[in-house]
């Protein structure tokens, strides 16, 4: 998944269950991904995000460890945690507590300018999902849709 939004809003549900380097990219813009519809993976995933003039926010689990690091320039990140009401505003740097011993971990490398950076923290009751975490033969494959290929005859009466 690589997003782009360029003087424009976009939203964005994340199915992935696994990503590495994914990026998000936002310029003069605001960007909203949810990452709460699909369990991610076990294991480390990779997310880039670049902002210039415009803001991103990420919605995660809050099972899930991260990490952060990068550059900002007249930018600001904002974390908040849901189930605890804590809001923080960490700067370049910051780790959750449960980064060390989270079976699930996302590392983001992030770089602001003119713009700002939330990360939003939701229990897992919250979106209804249970923190399930799926190795990489578990991932399920998507199935059509039931109404792909089905028709009805309508009837008309005049």
């Amino acid at each position: 998944m690589t997003t782009w939004t360029f003087l424009n809003s976009s939203k964005h549900i994340s199915r992935a269950h696994r990503f590495e380097h994914e990026q998000i990219i936002t310029v003069y813009g605001h960007t909203k991904v949810n990452f709460l519809q699909a369990p991610l993976a076990h294991g480390d995933h990779t997310l880039r995000v670049l902002t210039f003039g415009g803001d991103v926010m990420l919605q995660m689990p809050d099972h899930v460890g991260i990490e952060i690091a990068g550059t900002l320039v007249y930018s600001a990140v904002h974390i908040e945690t849901l189930a605890t009401g804590t809001e923080e505003h960490s700067g370049t740097r910051w780790t959750s507590e449960n980064f060390a011993q989270a079976r699930v971990r996302v590392r983001i490398e992030l770089f602001g300018m003119f713009g700002g950076i939330e990360i939003l923290r939701v229990p897992d009751i919250v979106h209804g999902a249970t923190p399930t975490l799926l190795t990489d033969a578990a991932v399920p494959t998507p199935a059509p849709s039931s109404y792909e290929g089905e028709t009805a005859r309508l009837n008309r009466t005049t």
